[in-house]
């Protein structure tokens, strides 16, 4: 077994809190607390979704914001460029999915998710890490 290393440590270096706590999303927007990039690379947010009621008739996505203030002023990601920054409408229920967002030249200092259901409601969280 080889030895981890202090290089290795992803506590010093990941932070993660909550985006989106568990609830029921039921045709409507929610928006996510936001992540503060300074001093960060990036974000990951780790999308799960529980149970859809009626999937047949019933969709729900989760897409990225970003923005100068940590509480206004957020303005979607632009997803032709940054593909990573939305999930395509799905029915699928018990399922992960990914978000992914790099900060760097002409990106915003601040970062959410933002989980949509249209119809019926899914059982949805979000949780955000900043690294």
């Amino acid at each position: 077994m080889g030895r981890i290393y202090s290089f290795h440590d992803a506590s010093g270096t990941l932070t993660p809190s909550l985006g989106i706590k568990a609830q029921s999303i039921s045709g409507a927007t929610v928006n996510g607390t936001s992540v503060d990039l300074a001093s960060k690379a990036g974000a990951y947010f780790a999308v799960t979704v529980g149970n859809v009621t009626d999937p047949t008739n019933a969709t729900w996505t989760v897409f990225l914001q970003e923005g100068a203030e940590a509480a206004a002023n957020f303005t979607n990601v632009n997803t032709t460029t940054y593909p990573e920054a939305t999930i395509a409408a799905s029915n699928t229920a018990n399922t992960v999915a990914e978000l992914h967002y790099t900060g760097g030249a002409g990106r915003q200092r601040y970062v959410r998710a933002v989980a949509t259901t249209v119809a019926n409601a899914a059982l949805m969280s979000v949780v955000n890490v900043a690294y």
